[in-house]
């Protein structure tokens, strides 16, 4: 178990701490969701964890170098093919530069209907993916890269649940590795399939951290939405 602790940032010009005295502590055999409504500081907090923000301080054991961080706006051309997005990872990762999907290092460790999607795709401008499959490849490609840390910010937004599905597993493939996962969403019924701990955000503070069951709980519902409106509101 690793703890962010006593974290606290303000933005120049704010009246307030986006983050307040914020303690976050990170399971390595579950993955790690942060919720909290839109503009809450779930980013923010990502970006002083990998240093995308400036700052004095280390949050956590953990080096930059050894943090992959994928972002909501990651811009990746869609003109070109996603065979050349995943070579692209491949080659920073020191992995091999398969011509073929069959040829990749990883490609048995996908699930078969995953080994057909990458081959569907494989050839295909990323432009022409639909919005699930982009993320799940975005996915998929950079859980290949060996590093300690993986940050997610909303990677399941505008996908459809068969892509949603695939995505949550990989996260699952990477807890299985012993890789420390974090990730944002606002997808909530999608936690109730994996083994998560998740910590609530909002007002600058934490307000709840424990699991999917203790969230619905503590929450008084039996619907993940109606329990984060509870949560808020209180």
């Amino acid at each position: 178990m690793l703890t962010l602790e006593n974290l606290i940032f303000r933005y120049p010009k704010a009246t307030a701490n986006t983050l307040d005295h914020v303690t976050l502590p990170l399971c390595e055999k579950k993955v790690n969701v942060l919720l909290g409504m839109n503009g809450a500081g779930k980013t923010t907090l990502f970006d002083l964890i990998t240093g995308v923000l400036p700052s004095k301080r280390t949050y956590l054991n953990v080096t930059t170098e050894q943090i992959v961080y994928q972002t909501q706006g990651t811009y990746i051309s869609p003109v070109i093919r996603a065979s050349d997005f995943v070579r692209l990872i491949c080659g920073i990762g020191g992995l091999t530069i398969a011509k073929q999907p069959e040829g990749l290092d990883h490609y048995s460790a996908l699930e078969p209907v995953e080994q057909k999607l990458i081959s569907k795709i494989w050839k295909m401008k990323l432009g022409a993916l639909s919005v699930g499959e982009r993320r799940w490849l975005f996915v998929t490609a950079v859980g290949w890269l060996d590093r300690e840390m993986y940050i997610f910010d909303e990677p399941t937004t505008a996908v459809d649940p068969s892509s949603r599905i695939k995505i949550m597993r990989r996260m699952d493939s990477l807890v299985k590795q012993s890789k420390l996962v974090l990730i944002s969403t606002h997808q909530l019924h999608e936690l109730q399939d994996i083994d998560c701990l998740i910590s609530l955000l909002h007002e600058g503070k934490i307000i709840f951290h424990g699991s999917y069951d203790q969230f619905l709980n503590q929450g008084g519902s039996d619907s993940p939405d109606r329990a984060f409106e509870a949560f808020i509101t209180c």
